[in-house]
């Protein structure tokens, strides 16, 4: 089982070079959402995550703000019902909550202010 920081990189790199190669990067993830949604969701989080543990804040914010819009979509219950309650997908309404928690906290300490609120759009 991969670690959460491995999770986040392995997702960055397959985003990157195979649902984003020659698209946009939202025509990407739509095109991908439409075939596999709670994957996209799984793989936004992570990345976010590990931006997080990198310290790289408006990173982590920018990708959070992208699973946000496709969250946004749906009841929280459901999100943990098609994970399972993480036991098929490493990812439910608590931890989503948790992670949007400490991107706020680590943008409120930032020297480059509101990071969740205002990303510079540097990933």
């Amino acid at each position: 089982e991969a670690s959460p920081e491995d999770a986040g990189a392995l997702s960055l790199s397959f985003m990157f070079d195979y649902l984003l190669a020659n698209a946009t990067m939202m025509d990407g993830l739509d095109a991908a959402s439409s075939r596999c949604f709670m994957g996209v969701i799984t793989a936004l989080y992570s990345i976010a995550f590990q931006k997080l543990t990198d310290r790289t804040v408006d990173g982590a914010a920018f990708f959070f703000k992208t699973l946000d819009q496709y969250l946004a979509s749906l009841h929280p219950m459901k999100v943990d019902q098609a994970a399972a309650y993480g036991a098929w997908w490493p990812i439910t309404d608590g931890l989503v909550a948790s992670l949007r928690r400490a991107i706020l906290r680590e943008s409120a300490n930032s020297t480059k202010g509101t990071a969740i609120r205002a990303s510079s759009g540097k990933v």
